[in-house]
């Protein structure tokens, strides 16, 4: 499916239309504005090309990957050129489908048969993958001013956003969703013809990338970025955030969850007021009872299972140890989760010990710094292509 795919068209199944495929540009996929021409939910066209299976109007070039709602967006009013296209991928446990997001250029890089800049964003414990949208924008508007060419990719953990829920709460666990994210950055790599890519974490998502790093998968990672965690999580930090995640608390206008999502992360004094707008809109839904529309909060209640009574602290020292890739730390100096004591040991061990660790402080901000402001997003760019 890496070759061009030529031939006669195929049918529309009701119309009996053509149905024009092309290939991508990098990648073998069945084009995007194809796919927009028809909104088949569940059925999925097969058609075998050389002895492979190739799903129209749906799959993009391997079987687990799965097109979610067969539209693309521009994501930049500033920015007519950056897009940001919605798919999924089916999770191998329990088949669930795990949604993400690409971004992307449209134009065509200057500099020709350059390695693309592949990027995977793996968000917190209650977020989703559109808390990385400023940051994706400052990565691809970079890459675009010196001419080469970057995706930027953050899923959906399954249980928040568009991502499926799992039937199994006791599978809601770092180690599961690092199961996931492993063949997902397999096939990302494989897509633009890499072996590795370069991986942001912030909180439960910097635990699955060192989870990955321990299960010898740590190969995947060019460079790793762990935002405000590390090799070892105070139990007081876990309490507090058992208090509000789990919750189903519903409201009665936007203006009212907005208000609600800057209470829970009140420690992170970096964002700025008019981004809350943005945050609150992917991290809720409209629910509606007859005439009457609530705002919910878009995740499944059981992903806090973990947190019930008194959690332990947390020992990561062996998955923080077994990282051999050029690390950059990104601490809120505010922080509870990441305590400053623990910075000043990760200095001393793992990538720390072996000359491959950067420290970012975010002065002034608690957990987790949402590389979200220019300053934040500069210093990932640095890390990311000096």
């Amino acid at each position: 499916l890496y070759e061009p795919i030529l031939g006669p068209s195929i049918q529309h199944p009701k119309s009996n239309q053509p149905i024009g495929f092309a290939r991508n540009h990098h990648i073998g996929v069945v084009e995007d504005h194809v796919l927009n021409a028809f909104s088949f939910e569940k059925q999925w066209y097969q058609r075998r090309v050389r002895g492979k299976i190739l799903f129209l109007c749906g799959v993009i070039v391997h079987p687990n990957f799965v097109v979610l709602h067969n539209h693309t967006n521009r994501s930049s009013q500033r920015n007519n050129t950056l897009v940001r296209m919605e798919r999924s991928f089916v999770c191998p446990i329990q088949e669930k489908k795990m949604a993400y997001y690409e971004w992307r250029s449209t134009k065509q890089p200057a500099k020709e048969g350059s390695k693309p800049q592949v990027v995977v964003c793996v968000h917190g414990l209650s977020q989703n993958g559109h808390v990385f949208e400023f940051l994706a924008h400052g990565l691809v508007e970079d890459a675009e001013k010196r001419g080469t060419e970057c995706h930027v990719y953050a899923v959906d953990l399954v249980g928040r956003g568009n991502s499926e829920w799992l039937d199994d709460r006791s599978l809601y666990n770092p180690g599961t969703y690092a199961l996931h994210m492993i063949p997902f950055i397999e096939e990302i790599a494989k897509q633009h013809g890499l072996s590795s890519v370069n991986y942001v974490g912030t909180s439960l998502g910097g635990i699955t990338g060192m989870l990955i790093c321990f299960m010898n998968k740590g190969h995947l990672f060019e460079k790793l970025i762990l935002n405000d965690i590390g090799g070892f999580v105070p139990s007081k930090s876990l309490q507090r955030i058992g208090e509000y995640v789990g919750l189903d608390p519903r409201f009665k206008t936007f203006e009212e969850a907005e208000q609600y999502m800057k209470t829970i992360y009140s420690q992170c004094r970096d964002i700025p007021q008019e981004q809350f707008a943005h945050f609150t809109k992917y991290a809720t839904k409209q629910i509606h009872k007859g005439a009457d529309v609530e705002w919910a909060l878009i995740y499944d209640p059981k992903i806090s299972s973990g947190f019930k009574g008194v959690p332990p602290d947390i020992e990561l020292w062996p998955q923080y140890e077994s990282i051999n890739v050029p690390t950059l730390l990104i601490h809120g100096t505010d922080s509870d989760i990441l305590l400053q004591s623990t910075v000043e040991e990760m200095k001393g061990r793992g990538p720390g010990a072996k000359g491959l660790l950067q420290v970012y402080d975010v002065v002034g901000t608690g957990h987790p710094p949402y590389l979200s402001v220019p300053a934040q997003i500069h210093e990932v760019v640095k890390f990311f292509t000096v």
